[in-house]
């Protein structure tokens, strides 16, 4: 596991990066394939997001209904 775990706005900063959402604005709320997160992309930056805290983030199947603030929660709750 990385010494330092990346801060919410990081991680929020990354998956605006990998979005297609214009104005760059991402909350907690919104899934991810309305942020134009779907398929390889999807899969894409969640691997990215799981190599810099150094373990998986999801245990489930990641599907577009996922939302932002769970991608959160999960790095919070792998981070302990």
């Amino acid at each position: 596991m990385p010494d330092e775990i990346p801060s919410e706005d990081a991680i929020v900063q990354h998956i605006a990066a990998e979005s297609i959402h214009v104005d760059g604005s991402i909350h907690r709320d919104q899934k991810l394939s309305d942020i134009g997160l779907t398929g390889i992309a999807l899969w894409a930056c969640v691997a990215q997001i799981e190599r810099e805290i150094g373990s998986p983030i999801l245990d489930k199947h990641v599907q577009s209904w996922v939302t932002v603030g769970d991608i959160l929660d999960e790095v919070t709750q792998s981070s302990r």
